[in-house]
C-alpha cells in the first residue's frame, strides 16, 4: 500500500512538473520576481496585476514583451565587453554577456562565432531574441 501511495505521489509530481514546463510558470515568476525587486512598488499586489495586463497587451497586440533590459541596456553590456572598441567580442564574451543579462537560452554560434568575432548588431539581435524568449508568459 505504501509502495502505491508513493508511486502515485511520483506520477502527481511529473504531472506538476510538466504542466509548469508547459506554461513556463518558473520562468513568469522568475521575470515577475526581478520586476519587483528592481522596481520597488509600494503596492506589490497592484504592481503584479498590471505587469500581467502589460504582458496579456503585448501579446495580444504582437509587440514586444516589458523587459528590465532596453536596448540601451543591451548596447552598454556589449560596450563594456568590448572594452577597446575593436568592434566585436569573442564568443567566449557573448556567452557570458548572455548568461549575466538572464539568458538561458539562445542561439550558441551566431553569426562570427566561425572567426570568433561577435558584433554589436549580432550581439543585440540574440540578446533581444533571447530576452523574448526568458519572458516565460509572453509564448
Amino acid at each position: 500500500v505504501a509502495h502505491k501511495m508513493a508511486s502515485q505521489g511520483n506520477v502527481r509530481e511529473v504531472k506538476s512538473q510538466r504542466y509548469l514546463r508547459k506554461h513556463k510558470i518558473p520562468e513568469m515568476l522568475e521575470n515577475l520576481t526581478a520586476a519587483l525587486v528592481y522596481s520597488k512598488p509600494e503596492n506589490p499586489k497592484e504592481f503584479m496585476k498590471e505587469y500581467f495586463e502589460t504582458l496579456k497587451a503585448a501579446r495580444d497586440k504582437g509587440s514586444e514583451p516589458p523587459s528590465l533590459l532596453d536596448e540601451s541596456n543591451i548596447i552598454s553590456i556589449y560596450g563594456m565587453m568590448d572594452f577597446p572598441s575593436k568592434g566585436y567580442i569573442t564568443t567566449e564574451q557573448y556567452h557570458v554577456a548572455m548568461k549575466s543579462i538572464g539568458v538561458c537560452e539562445y542561439n550558441t554560434t551566431p553569426i562570427g562565432t566561425d572567426i570568433d568575432k561577435i558584433t554589436q548588431e549580432t550581439f543585440l539581435r540574440e540578446a533581444k531574441s533571447g530576452l523574448l524568449k526568458a519572458v516565460g508568459t509572453y509564448a
